[in-house]
């Protein structure tokens, strides 16, 4: 055996070194007569190289397994690792890695799957190198069987099969890439799971803004008004949402984080805000008393151990059935109450007792405490009558404050637990007898500006009702208890709390807890590719350390050529191989299994050698058979073709299903694993059918040269040099479109487009909370009659009247069955018609009704006068005062209204702002002109005299009462107006009710102006320029609007702000008395006979459900379809029938269809001498560019046939008759085949061979 000789691994490509190629070599006598393309000429510039020094050469070594690239994927493996890490850890310290939004899945999903994917593409030349090198490996390190080198194929075989194969026969260089390879196509699949869309409730430490500090310094408890009672009632009574910093029983320092854009304290839906904060807790105790009365006169004595109070009354014949007082223990009454008498005295200094009694119904008999009464007997009445003293009292502590967003932004639900009682230096001055006194002159107040109602039924909550509910110590106890809690809290809020400025020093540290949909990192998915790519990565270095240097050849020999170069120089190899091109695998195994193989590098020649026993040929081999790869089985090309086709239909019936039923399945989010199986399995399916293609890629680039070959007359570039696996997917679809090569290049594009298909799926299908509708009715419940005569007039006498400004003014919710300025009737559910499971289900959360339904609304009509319409000025008053007033000289001829009668009061000072409203003396609109206004409004200002006017607007006004259709969403079974979807107007739904005025004669469509102050809340006393100003003028300046008065000089600011006012008003005024109940359908009246029904969508929480992606099924699809068209491209395009008798992926089966080629002149002449081919020596060292550069196969075609073998005068006795009814030969040389069914055993029977070969190479035969 030779001696080896080791060379230096090549830097570039290939062995891009200086190629000398020897000509010398060839005897002049033996070269061909003819000189052309076809030879290389003595005068060609190969001949400057033909003496080269013999010296060392250097191997060639693939990029891919260099040590430079495998350390690029080891440090790749390394960020990736590093990457993943920092991100998980990110993740979890932030709870998520940003909030982001569900419908934009792909940007988490496809992201990461695509970088693994890359990472297997360039994985996958790695790995093909490894395992075309490594016959090529062994054979360098000395000789080796033929199994183990000349026959060795691990590129044909199936990953999983040639992983255990090379495992089980210590071939690690092999196994490890196959591993690595399988190892980063599971990594794709996990990717597609490893970010994961959640809904968190984030926990933020933030400083928050405090709104109001306690502050009682400067509280004066006489200077209270009503707005704390109509807080305290409004919250009671009409279920509005508590004034921010206030909840039943406390008040509380509110905080908040973010504004609105009106600076307004915004709180986040789903999102809870909680920090330490100063808490006010006010007690009030109370004591039943006993009850002295007498029977001439109405004073009621109640008297508790020391304390004794005498409630006296004026009237001496009428005994009231109940009456309150405020009064200290030594009987001291305070001038406030049913006394009306607002006499100074020290209240500070008072301790004051809220006292009260309740008497039951009249009687004759003497039974009870005589009280007197007219029409009983002797003027006497009897009654049982129980009194109470209670005593108030307050407690501080710092409070652990939980705030809890919704869908009304500026009021949140709160939640208070009490931490530690703390002292408050700034309440230390006020005392709970002083809050009493505010709170109890508070109600006093709000009585005086009604007539409907007196202090006890206000305070009591007895509405229209009697005394019965509350005429028992205990009930009578919890309700003044919660009224005056209520009333503490309430005062405590507006008149001992200040707001505080907003400063960096002035926050208080908290938490927030944000309900977001964060985007994590599955720890199951991140656990596992993390640990993969930390062991691909020790894997990928030691593969550097053990596996390297890969130089192991000349150069590279996955083309024909390339192998050729080498086997030019493998004289005793190729000899063994002769006339065995048409073997089968079986045949060829029989020849060279007997010997043992190296590859040898001797003076500058590398080659095979062999050793072993003297092979002894059999003239007989076994019948021809053709080989076709596993892709071109017709069961496999039906799956390839079928299995795309079967999913697209199963995606689309998915697709159907979920988008008709809502998600075609409900998903239980408590199973944590359950979301796996449509995380992993999608994209393994899509994998499956991925790597079908990639056997479809795999058989094209494999036969695509031996189907250059097998047609004719090919040139080198398509045909012996034409090495398809050595580049990537996009390279090698580039590479067949410039070649024309359709078929490679369909299956490429399959192949290329592949790797969307687990991309895609990662994002294929999503889990949502949903909805599902279903058809229901919604019955109204009840009408409103407004045009019964002075509706408006009748809501002024009850405390209902001031719940439209209370609203307006401290931005609460509105009552049930209103919003802003529309009132809606109040609705049901017909549940007649459900089936008895929703019917029953709908008491349960969750479910919310959509529906469409009539709203009235009043629609103030004003617009500007313009000036030169009327006149203005002053009207002659009493010598202290001036009254300004204006006449419109249209309105007073045309439409009823009266001269002089729009005329403010007496002004007696300047720079001054005044208003006044006049409205028509007509009785109805309808008979005067549509342009005639129903009310008009003056605001102005006068100069610095009363008598002179600085500025003055005047608006015309026609009111209208309007019903509109309204889209609502309740929520059930509260049936409250749903404000994450708020109700809003349909467009072009008005419909006219009242136009100008009502049913009465001269009543207004709107509230007149007394019927709107009596609606404003006595809360805006004003300064001096603007207290002559009516109420609803002085509500819009001082309360939540917020408007200077200069500003209303404005008729575009102007018109507006009134619209808003008297709009919301007016809906509470319709909400409070104008609605009337259906007892039954026979309580209709002739306007409505029955009770109306409205179409409308149930909205059933099903909980979570299965949900596949349009978007993603579309692409998956159309990926899908050009997959199988281009499948079908490539297997049609190439035929793979009796082309090849053999796999040519091992170096002997390769080399046996270059056997007795002129390629090679390796054959033997009939002379027994060698033939020369076409190969120069040196060759093997060259590179496909240096080979070409050359003109080594320039100019020349191949083709792979039969071909006629030269053979000595003994061989002669074969039929030619039989050779000629198998092929023959076109004039032009082109190979035509015929139907002959012959086909010849071996080379010897026939003097023929299969092979590949030149076409002109005349001298020895041709092709047939």
């Amino acid at each position: 055996m030779s001696a080896t000789k080791h060379h230096r691994v090549a830097s570039g490509p290939e062995a891009d070194q200086g190629c000398a190629i020897q000509l010398g070599f060839l005897d002049p006598t033996k070269r061909h007569a003819k000189t052309g393309a076809n030879e290389t000429s003595s005068t060609t510039s190969l001949l400057t190289e033909q003496n080269i020094a013999v010296g060392t050469k250097r191997l060639w070594a693939p990029f891919f397994l260099r040590r430079t690239a495998l350390l690029a994927f080891t440090v790749c493996f390394i960020v990736l690792l590093v990457a993943l890490t920092t991100i998980w850890r990110i993740s979890e310290k932030e709870q998520g890695l940003s909030t982001v939004n569900p419908s934009n899945y792909y940007l988490w999903t496809y992201g990461p799957t695509a970088v693994f994917t890359i990472v297997s593409a360039l994985w996958g030349q790695v790995q093909y190198r490894a395992l075309q090198l490594f016959p090529w490996r062994l054979m360098s390190r000395g000789f080796v069987s033929a199994s183990d080198s000349v026959l060795l194929d691990y590129l044909s075989m199936w990953n999983v099969s040639a992983l255990f194969k090379s495992l089980k026969r210590g071939h690690y260089m092999v196994s490890i890439p196959i591993a690595v390879s399988l190892v980063i196509k599971l990594m794709t699949v996990l990717s597609t799971g490893l970010f994961l869309a959640k809904d968190i409730q984030l926990v933020l430490t933030k400083d928050f803004q405090i709104q109001k500090d306690f502050q009682g310094s400067s509280f004066n408890e006489s200077a209270v008004d009503s707005r704390v009672y109509v807080q305290a009632w409004g919250v009671a009574q009409h279920n509005l949402s508590h004034p921010q910093g206030t909840m039943d029983k406390h008040a509380f320092q509110n905080f908040f984080y973010d504004t609105s854009p009106t600076g307004t304290p915004m709180y986040l839906e789903n999102t809870t805000y909680q920090a330490v904060v100063d808490v006010f807790t006010p007690s009030l105790e109370c004591h039943e008393t006993s009850v002295t009365t007498y029977a001439h006169v109405s004073d009621v004595k109640l008297q508790i151990d020391d304390c004794t109070m005498v409630i006296d009354d004026y009237s001496i014949n009428q005994f009231p059935l109940t009456r309150t007082a405020l009064g200290s223990c030594d009987g001291t009454l305070s001038g406030v109450g049913d006394f009306n008498d607002y006499e100074s005295m020290d209240v500070k200094n008072i301790d004051w007792r809220f006292w009260i009694y309740i008497a039951d119904s009249m009687r004759e008999e003497p039974n009870g405490h005589p009280v007197p009464y007219a029409g009983y007997p002797n003027d006497t009445a009897y009654v049982d009558i129980i009194g109470l003293m209670c005593e108030l009292s307050y407690s501080t502590d710092r409070g652990n404050v939980t705030l809890m967003g919704s869908g009304d932004t500026g009021n949140p639900s709160v939640d208070l637990k009490l931490a530690h009682p703390v002292e408050i230096p700034e309440l230390a001055d006020v005392s709970a007898s002083s809050i009493l006194y505010g709170s109890y002159l508070s109600v006093a107040k709000f009585a005086s500006s009604i007539t409907a109602r007196s202090t006890p039924y206000l305070l009591l909550n007895t509405g229209g009702r009697g005394l019965e509910d509350v005429f028992d110590v205990k009930n009578l106890t919890d309700q003044v208890t919660e009224m005056f809690h209520a009333l503490a809290v309430h005062l405590t809020s507006d008149y001992l709390m200040v707001p505080r400025p907003r400063s960096e020093s002035s926050t208080e540290p908290g938490t927030m807890r944000i309900q977001e949909t964060r985007l994590t990192v599955r720890d199951e998915s991140v656990y596992a590719i993390v640990s993969i790519l930390g062991l691909l990565a020790v894997v990928s270095l030691l593969f550097c350390i053990f596996f390297l240097p890969s130089a192991v050849c000349s150069r590279d020999p996955g083309s024909i050529s390339g192998l050729g170069t080498i086997l030019a120089n493998s004289h005793e190899f190729m000899d063994a191989l002769s006339g065995k091109g048409h073997a089968s695998k079986a045949d060829l195994r029989k020849v060279v299994s007997s010997q043992v193989y190296a590859t040898t590098a001797k003076g500058d020649v590398f080659s095979i050698k062999q050793d072993g026993p003297e092979i002894e040929k059999s003239g007989q081999s076994s019948q021809l058979s053709w080989w076709r790869p596993f892709a071109a089985a017709p069961l496999v090309r039906a799956l390839i073709l079928l299995a795309p086709i079967g999913l697209i239909i199963i995606l689309e019936i998915l697709y159907q299903k979920s988008r008709s039923s809502n998600g075609f399945a409900n998903i239980d989010t408590s199973s944590r694993y359950l979301s796996y199986t449509w995380t992993y399995i999608p994209p393994l399916v899509m994998l499956g059918v991925r790597s079908l293609y990639e056997c479809v890629y795999f058989s094209a680039r494999v036969f695509q040269p031996y189907h250059e070959l097998k047609r004719g007359h090919a040139p080198p570039e398509t045909g012996i040099m034409d090495n398809q696996h050595r580049s990537i997917a996009i390279v090698g679809v580039w590479e067949a479109l410039t070649k024309r090569q359709w078929s490679v290049m369909a299956a490429g594009i399959a192949v290329l487009i592949g790797p969307f298909l687990p991309i895609v799926t990662s994002g294929l299908y999503t889990v949502s909370d949903v909805m599902t509708t279903s058809n229901i009715a919604l019955t109204q419940m009840n009408r409103v009659n407004m045009s019964e005569g002075y509706f408006y007039q009748k809501t002024s006498d009850y405390e209902d009247v001031k719940l439209g400004d209370m609203i307006i003014q401290y931005d609460l919710s509105y009552p049930q069955w209103t919003y802003q300025d529309l009132s809606l009737p109040k609705l049901q559910v017909n549940q007649t018609s459900l089936p008895n499971e929703t019917a029953s289900a709908l008491n349960g959360r969750g479910y919310s009704v959509k529906a469409q339904v009539p709203g009235l609304r009043l629609n103030l009509g004003c617009e500007e006068l313009p000036p030169e319409e009327y006149t203005a000025g002053p009207d002659p008053g009493t010598d202290d005062e001036v009254h300004i007033g204006a006449n419109v000289t249209a309105l007073i001829e045309d439409c009823g209204f009266e001269a002089h009668h729009l005329r403010t009061a007496g002004i007696s000072s300047g720079n001054v702002y005044f208003n006044a409203l006049d409205q028509s003396r007509a009785d109805d609109l309808y008979e005067l002109p549509s342009s005639c206004p129903g009310l008009v409004v003056m605001y102005g200002k006068v100069g610095s005299t009363p008598g002179t006017l600085a500025a003055i607007t005047l608006l015309k006004c026609r009111p209208k009462v309007e019903q509109v259709d309204v889209l609502i969403q309740l929520s059930l079974p509260s049936y409250t107006l749903d404000l994450s979807s708020p109700p809003s107007v349909v467009p072009g739904s008005v419909t006219t009710l009242f136009d100008g005025y009502m049913g009465s004669p001269g009543e207004l469509a709107a509230p007149d102006g007394d019927e709107i102050s009596s609606a404003i809340l006595y809360i805006y006393p004003g300064d001096s320029s603007t207290e002559g100003l009516d109420p609803v003028f002085r509500s819009i300046i001082y309360g939540e609007a917020n408007i200077p008065a200069s500003d209303l000089l404005d008729a575009d600011i102007l018109a507006p702000q009134l619209q808003r006012v008297w709009s919301i008003i007016t809906a509470q005024m319709i909400n409070s008395i104008g609605r009337e109940d259906y007892k039954d359908p026979a309580a209709a009246t002739a306007s409505t006979q029955t009770r109306p029904v409205y179409k409308a969508s149930l909205q059933n929480p099903s909980g979570a459900r299965h949900f596949q992606n349009m978007i993603s099924t579309r692409v998956l699809q159309a990926v899908l379809a050009a997959m199988t068209l281009c499948g079908t491209i490539s297997i049609f395009l190439m035929d793979t029938r009796e082309i090849l008798p053999k796999n040519p992926l091992s170096i002997a089966a390769a080399a046996s269809l270059l056997a007795d080629s002129h390629i090679l002149g390796s054959g033997r002449t009939a002379d027994h001498e060698r033939s020369t081919g076409m190969i120069p020596p040196g060759s093997e060292w060259c590179n496909d560019r240096q080979l070409k550069e050359r003109g080594v196969f320039q100019g020349r075609t191949f083709t792979l046939g039969w071909w006629e073998t030269e053979r000595s005068d003994d061989d002669n006795n074969i039929n030619d008759s039989l050779q000629d009814s198998a092929v023959s030969n076109d004039e032009d040389g082109s190979v035509r085949r015929h139907s002959s069914s012959f086909q010849p055993d071996s080379a010897d029977e026939t003097g023929r061979r299969f092979g590949i070969d030149a076409d002109d190479t005349n001298h020895c035969g041709g092709a047939v």
